[in-house]
């Protein structure tokens, strides 16, 4: 009888340690593989895309520039490498205030592409798409 008992515990015991190698060890590996993406990411540099040939169309880049910062300056060199002409179009509207004035928003953006030469800043009250259509500008952008 004892021996049976024996037998018995010691098949217990082995399924015992079977389970818990079978309910820790999944979750563990869950864990390191977590932690080992969170502590080691795989960093993949950005590549930049070949320059392309300039596209003789003239371009407007519109925005209400409230105030223009370092990402409108960025796109604006992008389209500037882009296109032959790029119209910087400061937008406002009348009857709304800004907490910068339409006019300074436009001597800092004209300050901020003084480097890009084939960049120009206007500014426009009303509909920028009819003012493209007067300056004979195709192809707008807006971000």
């Amino acid at each position: 009888m004892l021996g049976l008992f024996n037998s018995l515990f010691n098949s217990i015991h082995i399924y015992t340690n079977v389970y818990i190698f079978i309910i820790l060890i999944p979750p563990l590996f869950i864990i390191i593989f977590v932690l080992s993406k969170v502590l080691f990411p795989n960093i993949v540099p950005y590549e930049q895309p070949p320059p392309r040939k300039k596209s003789q169309k003239s371009a407007c880049y519109a925005g209400s520039f409230n105030p223009p910062h370092l990402g409108h300056l960025e796109i604006l060199r992008r389209l500037s490498n882009a296109h032959t002409k790029v119209y910087a179009v400061v937008g406002f509207n009348p009857s709304k205030t800004y907490a910068v004035p339409p006019t300074r928003r436009l001597s800092i953006l004209k300050k901020m592409t003084r480097d890009l030469p084939n960049v120009e800043c206007v500014l426009v009250s009303g509909l920028i798409w009819r003012w493209c259509g007067r300056e004979g500008v195709k192809i707008m952008y807006r971000g």
